[in-house]
């Protein structure tokens, strides 16, 4: 049994991770409903696979101990086909969003494959100017205490630490790319040389399309009441502290290939982003850029707004941030129309 780190209450407590999880182990005490309505006082309690691959969620019956409910909140990306887009059949500009108008007065660049460019081979790489999103980011992407100007200089802030993990040792190593005090981040991409010459590059396009999904999503409903993943909520509404962890060249000295993966936990708990490198080789020996190509997925399910507290659905949602369409809606990025509370 892996010791006791913290008891806040009766109800709520933080085991050590010891020799069986990755992290801590938060348990709760709650209520479970299972399939027939029938509640359970139940013991609540997040798993951190070791391997980095899986999160379990867990509700033991706080009575006998059976295990009522098991599913994993990380989710892999997947190579099938399914209703909302086939692989191979490029998605119609009517479904991507487009860069949107900002009014930020802090300005950064960012030289990447701008959406809604699916890959390298598809779109130039190049610099996109100032792209964070006045209303989503009102103090752009390198600020965590919303006030002017940046905490950070490296690809680190309010929606998203992106940072190289080779070693799949899912913390960083503090070799994030750095823009300087102007954020200038502009890293050149050699598709023929080794992963190792274009890490910069890779974390920069990484840091680049999770802060773009948020900024994007924030339009449609997924904002700080509705649990999405910020370190500092503006308006003060929903759980702070749960930026995402970008992991870019996810295992890549350690034989990791070819796919990505999402972990949402509960509001408050940061999401992790694992992307792999990918070397299937296209187009006469091009590889695709290892953001890009499998898709960076993201869910959200268990962190849909009308389930901020994240209960574990039986068939999640996924969206593919593949060609930066937003499969639900088919409105441009351009004039997003804000949700009516």
């Amino acid at each position: 049994m892996p010791p006791l780190l913290e008891q806040r209450d009766p109800h709520r407590l933080r085991y050590a991770a010891g020799a069986v999880a990755a992290e801590d182990i938060p348990v709760r005490l709650e209520y479970f409903a299972d399939r027939d309505g029938q509640l359970h006082l139940s013991w609540a309690i997040q798993l951190a696979a070791i391997d980095g691959q899986a999160w379990w969620s867990l509700h033991v019956d706080a009575r006998d101990g059976q295990l009522l409910q098991r599913s994993n909140l990380t989710l892999s990306s997947s190579f099938t086909d399914h209703p909302y887009h086939r692989h191979g059949t490029p998605c119609s500009d009517g479904a991507v969003p487009q860069e949107a108008p900002n009014t930020t007065s802090l300005a950064s660049s960012y030289r990447v494959f701008p959406f809604p460019g699916e890959s390298p081979l598809h779109t130039n790489h190049e610099l996109v100017n100032t792209p964070a999103d006045s209303v989503a980011s009102p103090f752009g992407w390198h600020d965590t205490d919303g006030q002017p100007g940046a905490e950070y200089q490296i690809t680190r802030g309010n929606n998203v630490h992106a940072f190289p993990d080779p070693l799949s040792q899912n913390v960083s190593q503090g070799d994030e790319p750095n823009g300087g005090p102007d954020l200038q981040f502009d890293f050149p991409y050699d598709p023929y040389a080794s992963g190792e010459s274009y890490r910069d590059a890779a974390t920069v396009i990484l840091f680049y399309a999770i802060n773009t999904a948020h900024d994007f999503f924030y339009h449609y409903g997924f904002d700080e009441a509705a649990g999405n993943f910020q370190a500092s909520n503006y308006s003060g509404e929903g759980q702070a502290n749960d930026y995402i962890l970008a992991q870019s060249q996810d295992g890549y000295l350690t034989g990791s290939v070819n796919n990505a993966n999402f972990t949402a936990p509960p509001d408050g708990q940061s999401g992790r982003l694992q992307i792999f490198m990918w070397n299937r080789n296209v187009g006469g020996g091009l590889k695709y850029l290892q953001v890009l190509e499998p898709a960076a997925i993201l869910t959200l399910t268990p962190r849909l707004p009308a389930n901020p507290f994240r209960l574990p659905p039986s068939s999640p949602v996924i969206l593919r941030w593949r060609t930066g369409a937003a499969v639900p809606t088919k409105e441009k990025y351009s004039s997003p129309k804000r949700r009516e509370r």
